[in-house]
């Protein structure tokens, strides 16, 4: 279906009506939100011109009744017991809570007694910190973050263990990234909650030890042309560096007009490489490239030469509020 700018719209997953404002391309469009002024991006197939009439899900199972519900000004309640182990949950439900926010909370259904830490990590938000311990069939709200926060690729991180008779027994840790479109297309009723969730399974062994390599530079022309980066990182180091870098040629000349196409190329990805190495030196998580759109030359040969380290993890061109698609987001392991 084609969208003209104005057109009411159904966000099909978030159950809210919005003004359609104008294509982002051929996926992705920009509208906004009934009550609110800012555009935010949606695919296009989260989009539709009504309502879809209610769903009545037939249940196997008895529903446990949970004592309290996740924004609600208590963040702690139970359900029935039904033995899966640590689960972290994630709900948007807006029949039961504000359609503008997403929950995340921590479910103990195993055995034992469990003791937590969470961290929750996010560009709009700075370090959020819960622990605690929990029942079995207890949970609780470890963060509130609006649909911005979301789309700012948060992190959460959470170390337990179970506090059994025979001592403590660490369990492995865990951390996701959740994406809008991934949460809100998985979220289904469930056995635990009287809403939908999407609910994500701790594992409880640790399978392969995590192994955190000391890596040593190679020289030109040896066996492998793949780059490694060795340092001892000091907390200034990673509190002074500035994980984004503006590639744009006005940035890196003073007379951009005169120096030839090629030239500007060949510096940006000097000053790039350079960039990357003092990141992964350093020992940040993540960085943004700022490359702007064009055709795309500069966004994939920064892409071409991660491949060429290691250290990095994944290399994602995603919209992001601030830099549109104009920039890269690089994560290292």
């Amino acid at each position: 279906m084609f969208w003209q700018s104005g057109d009411r719209v159904y966000l099909i997953h978030t159950r809210q009506w919005a003004v359609f404002a104008r294509y982002l391309d051929q996926e992705t469009a920009m509208i906004i939100l009934d009550d609110h002024e800012e555009e935010i991006p949606v695919h296009l197939d989260d989009l539709d011109h009504k309502a879809p009439p209610p769903v009545i899900v037939q249940r196997t199972v008895p529903e446990p009744t949970p004592q309290t519900k996740p924004g609600s000004s208590e963040n702690r309640g139970s359900v029935l017991p039904r033995g899966s182990g640590v689960l972290l949950a994630i709900t948007a439900d807006p029949e039961l809570m504000d359609a503008r926010k997403v929950y995340m909370f921590l479910l103990n259904d195993g055995a034992y007694p469990l003791t937590f830490e969470s961290t929750y990590r996010s560009a709009l938000q700075p370090e959020v910190l819960t622990s605690g311990d929990l029942h079995q069939g207890e949970w609780i709200e470890l963060v509130a973050l609006s649909m911005d926060q979301l789309h700012h690729q948060p992190e959460i991180r959470i170390n337990s263990s179970w506090r059994r008779t025979d001592g403590i027994l660490e369990r492995p840790p865990f951390a996701l990234r959740p994406r809008p479109r991934s949460i809100f297309s998985k979220m289904a009723p469930n056995p635990y909650f009287t809403f939908p969730a999407v609910l994500f399974p701790l594992a409880e062994t640790a399978g392969k030890k995590e192994h955190i390599p000391v890596h040593t530079r190679r020289s030109p022309g040896g066996p492998s042309d793949r780059a490694y980066i060795s340092s001892t990182p000091t907390p200034h180091m990673r509190a002074t560096f500035e994980i984004e870098l503006d590639l744009h040629a006005e940035r890196l000349f003073s007379e951009p007009g005169k120096v030839s196409p090629a030239d500007i190329f060949k510096r940006q990805m000097q000053v790039f490489e350079g960039f990357l190495k003092k990141a992964l030196q350093v020992g940040v998580p993540h960085v943004f490239i700022i490359h702007g759109l064009g055709k795309g030359k500069l966004k994939k040969a920064i892409a071409e030469r991660c491949g060429h380290y290691p250290e990095v993890n994944q290399v994602r061109n995603d919209y992001h509020p601030k830099y549109g698609f104009g920039a890269s987001e690089i994560t290292f392991y």
